[in-house]
């Protein structure tokens, strides 16, 4: 666990430069963003097999690992927000670059195209399912393919990105627009909440945030240029503040408070990414390889699992870590192979 922090911190910190006055006319442009996203992708990496070890009988034996554990929790879906955030910002970017055409082509370009390479990684997940004896439902696997339900892969946030391409479509097709596009995911953060578990709603609206900061981005840079430690130290005090909510005991405001706290989080990344530039090539491998790393990364975990059974996570995790994270980033590095683009 120490160890995987000290490789992240690494990549962070090797390449990285901070601009003492002014601000970096690209902070949200497409090389920030993906070093960004290598951050955020591989801080998923990390919850996900820390809970493929603890649910084997992984037991840490240092307060660090401990403490790093426990880190992991708290984070929760702070990482996801970050990714829903840019892909809003970055599908309003086009629209407003290309107008009709952008949109004419969204569903088979954005929307299709997105669906049919999940539904690829989730065929690889069902034949390793069938290879290690794990029985499958065909409903299951039906609903699979949509990602509302998983045969062992990771599927809500896939779920959750394609909805918001849907309403995104729909509202600027009836021209409705951002303010539509709000009402429609709220409504759909609703209905989600009342049939599925926490996590596929807590973050929904940091997609339309995205939305909203690329349509009013000179306004709100204007006003960020001007007082920008009051309005980061502000954000982060929200934040921290709508996260803790829940001591406050208001369950039903749970969902949305949690939307709010992801978005003041993003919005402090963002802040941040005005003078903090990244350039670690590893990185920015990582924020562009997000879809195969974030759809795959769980072949291995499950296929090292069956192959070495919880001994060999309990005995050699370290060993664990490393080959899950190596297969990964070659699948990742094959995937160009049988990526789907209409």
């Amino acid at each position: 666990m120490i160890a995987f922090y000290i490789f992240l911190s690494l990549l962070i910190l090797v390449g990285a430069s901070y601009k003492k006055s002014g601000f970096y006319a690209d902070y949200i442009g497409k090389e920030q963003c993906n070093a960004f996203k290598g951050i955020f992708i591989l801080l998923i990496f990390y919850s996900h097999i820390t809970r493929y070890m603890l649910n084997n009988g992984f037991v840490s034996g240092t307060l660090l690992d401990n403490w790093f554990i426990t880190l992991s929790t708290h984070i929760g879906q702070w990482v996801v927000a970050v990714f829903l955030f840019y892909s809003g910002f970055g599908v309003m970017e086009s629209l407003k670059k290309k107008d009709g055409d952008y949109l004419h082509s969204f569903p088979r370009k954005r929307l299709l195209t997105t669906l049919l390479n999940f539904d690829v990684a989730v065929c690889a997940f069902i034949l390793l399912s069938f290879v290690i004896g794990n029985q499958l439902s065909v409903g299951r696997v039906f609903l699979s393919l949509i990602g509302w339900e998983s045969v062992g892969n990771s599927n809500w946030y896939i779920f959750v990105i394609l909805v918001c391409y849907i309403a995104f479509y729909f509202s600027y097709r009836l021209k409705i627009n951002r303010w539509g596009l709000l009402c429609l995911l709220l409504v759909i953060m609703l209905i989600l909440s009342q049939v599925k578990e926490y996590r596929w709603y807590n973050t929904i609206l940091c997609f339309p945030a995205g939305v909203f900061y690329s349509w009013n981005i000179k306004w709100i840079e204007e006003r960020i240029y001007k007082r920008y430690h009051v309005i980061l130290v502000a954000s982060i005090i929200l934040f921290l503040i709508l996260y803790f909510h829940r001591a406050f005991g208001i369950p039903r405001l749970y969902g949305l408070t949690y939307n709010l706290a992801c978005i003041f989080f993003v919005i402090t990344i963002v802040l941040m990414s005005m003078k903090v530039r990244l350039r670690n090539p590893l990185l920015l491998w990582f924020g562009v390889s997000l879809f195969p790393l974030y759809i795959y990364q769980r072949l291995p975990m499950i296929g090292l699992r069956h192959v070495g059974g919880a001994e060999l996570i309990c005995a050699y995790p370290f060993l664990y870590v490393l080959a899950c994270l190596l297969i990964t980033m070659l699948i990742c590095y094959l995937y160009k192979y049988w990526k789907i683009s209409l």
